[in-house]
């Protein structure tokens, strides 16, 4: 169905009726004179009018077919029906629900009749108007456009501007518009046209790529993809289309209107039409290529700009000794393995750096810029980490021993007193034992760090760990099926959760009852998790969970510090708090890698190199790519 559509009503609901019964959009002039103008255009048109609008008293062509609409038995239904003015008749209710199936055969009848008039039309050609006679031109100001036009090769709109007007000129043009292939359809550079690709015109052009003259059609003989071509230039006011091709393909065309000296145009301005279609064809290809490079040298503007450390290499090029060793290892890596590479900055690599394969020359590209500054901010961070790391041990200890040292201290003063009781002096001795313990457990510990330093990471079962260890009595260990296996270092991670476990004995009455010990496994591969979570009542672990009772206490014990750095050093957390069951500690620990740093090697100082700073040298040779 291609007919067009005119609908007049002053009733919304009833247009909205309608407008959703029909296969496609429909006119709706705003105005007599636009609904007259319509009507009196030739082709294949059907009119559906209410009776209550008074536009509906308007003449009509007599190839339009008329749909009228009324009140059933009302005086001007009826008078419209006895004196024939439409070909069929709806009431209100009728046209609600039978329009669309009335619609498809009056657009049928509709198709039908411009058919016939471009049969009609095909044997008989209107006479010519009478000729004006126009001003010569010179061959000078016939091809005056081209400067012009050559001049602005690279300005596609300017090219379409001076051929607009060139064919203005030479042709006598009333009016050009070009129609270009964007996306799916085909768009006019004024006026806001488009044109599907799949229409009978695009069709027809694909295949007979000549002129479409109304006045002397020539090209394909059916009527109905001629009435539908006629009908659509005359909407558009055009009189001759000129088809523009690219690469063997339909790439738009020039629709020129009525000559404005009133002629139609022969053979000759056919033929200089498409000359200057061919002409134009070559400026729009060409037009492209220069718009394509001038914005590959916009991009290289910036690139220069703002990448000013990339080079071009040539294949011999990266033994070039004014290249930094890094990059020189990158480029011949990159010729060696054909890929894109990137070097991140490390402390033996001072660049940050990209290269990639030239496929044109066999040579390379690269950018790299300096990171010496972040490296040095690196630095800085790591060290003032380790400053931090020492204070916290330093903290730590001085707590871990001052306790000790004063009781030692009080017994010496008591000692000296001549007139001490004996009962004090038992009591200071005995704790005085007990302080002696505490500082062997502290020298066990600081023992154990040097194991820390010696272990290994390899793949530990969290369930069998966790079940291994001193429960008190107290803890309830419950694990999961599948119990999580994690790479780590299985001495620190026994000591790092056994020091919790301690702890939260330590910190809680016999009458508080047990402590829920949960083994859980998340997530699975790399991002494999192993949960301990502990619950019960009064879970405290001194100096390091924040509890609802208050922030945590500025120096944690020795063993509880230890067993945060493990832990983190593990990719974990430990955090604690009210859960659903009461108090809770929850332990969260991720495989770590093997090559990783220890989390104490902070804690000791670094070895000066050779070169008097505390970075090791960076091995040219082995850059990491």
């Amino acid at each position: 169905m291609s007919a067009i559509l005119i609908l007049t009503t002053p009733d919304p609901r009833l247009f909205a009726d309608w407008s959703a019964q029909l296969p496609y959009p429909a006119v709706s002039p705003s105005s007599p004179e636009l609904l007259r103008r319509e009507l009196s255009q030739v082709g294949a048109r059907v009119w559906i009018k209410d009776l209550a609008d008074p536009r509906s008293a308007l003449g009509t062509h007599p190839d339009v077919i008329v749909i009228v609409v009324g009140q059933a038995q009302s005086l001007p239904f009826e008078q419209s029906r006895l004196a024939g003015a439409g070909r069929f008749f709806l009431t209100y209710e009728e046209s609600r629900t039978l329009l669309k199936d009335t619609l498809r055969t009056a657009a049928e009848l509709a198709e039908k009749n411009a058919i016939i008039q471009t049969l009609q039309a095909r044997g008989t050609r209107a006479p010519s108007p009478h000729a004006r006679e126009s001003a010569p031109t010179s061959a000078v100001d016939d091809l005056s456009f081209m400067e012009a036009a050559i001049e602005h090769l690279e300005d596609r709109d300017r090219v379409l501007e001076e051929f607009r007007r060139a064919a203005q000129s030479l042709l006598q043009a009333s009016r050009v518009t070009l129609f270009l292939l964007d996306g799916d359809s085909f768009r006019s550079d004024r006026y806001g046209w488009t044109c599907a690709a799949g229409s009978p015109i695009a069709q027809c052009m694909e295949e007979f790529p000549c002129a479409i003259d109304l006045d002397d059609w020539v090209g394909n003989s059916d009527p109905a993809t001629e009435s539908h071509i006629r009908q659509q230039m005359q909407s558009w006011s055009a009189r001759l289309l000129v088809p523009l091709f690219e690469s063997g393909r339909l790439a738009g065309w020039a629709a020129y209107g009525p000559r404005a000296d009133g002629r139609s145009y022969n053979a000759a301005d056919r033929s200089r039409a498409l000359e200057l279609g061919r002409l134009l064809e070559r400026c729009l290809e060409k037009a492209s290529r220069l718009r394509a490079l001038a914005d590959a040298a916009y991009q290289e503007k910036l690139r220069a700009k703002y990448l000013s450390g990339a080079r071009i290499l040539a294949a011999g090029a990266p033994s070039d000794i004014s290249l930094p060793p890094e990059i020189r290892a990158l480029a011949g890596e990159v010729l060696r393995t054909g890929r894109t590479i990137r070097l991140d900055p490390s402390p033996t690599v001072r660049f940050r750096a990209e290269a990639g394969p030239i496929a044109e020359t066999g040579g390379v590209w690269a950018q790299w810029e300096d990171a010496g500054p972040e490296l040095a901010n690196r630095t800085a961070a790591a060290e003032r980490e380790r400053l931090k790391y020492c204070r916290e041990f330093g903290l730590t200890l001085s707590h871990e021993l001052g306790g000790p040292l004063v009781t030692l201290t009080t017994f010496l003063q008591l000692a000296q007193q001549s007139g001490s009781a004996p009962e004090l002096l038992a009591e200071f001795n005995a704790q005085l034992e007990r302080d002696a313990e505490k500082l062997k457990g502290l020298s066990r510990v600081l023992h154990m760090m040097q194991e820390f330093m010696v272990g290994d990471v390899r793949r530990v079962d969290l369930g069998e760990v966790v079940r291994s260890l001193e429960l008190h009595g107290v803890l309830r260990v419950s694990s999961g099926e599948m119990s999580p296996a994690l790479h780590a270092n299985e001495t620190m991670l026994r000591f790092a959760l056994q020091s919790i476990f301690d702890a939260v004995v330590r910190n809680r009455d016999a009458a508080d009852g047990p402590v829920n010990v949960a083994v859980k496994r998340r997530g699975e591969g790399e991002h494999e998790t192993g949960l301990i979570v502990l619950s019960g009542k009064n879970l405290y672990l001194e100096g390091f969970v924040e509890t609802s009772k208050g922030p945590m206490p500025a120096h944690p014990l020795l063993r509880v510090f230890l067993a945060r750095e493990i832990i983190r050093w593990h990719h974990g957390s430990l955090q604690g708090g009210q859960g659903l069951s009461g108090a809770e500690v929850q332990i969260a620990l991720r495989s770590r890698p093997s090559h990783t740093t220890h989390p104490f090697a902070t804690l000791a100082p670094a070895r000066p190199n050779g070169n008097g700073d505390e970075s090791p040298k960076a091995d040219r040779s082995s850059v990491t790519l």
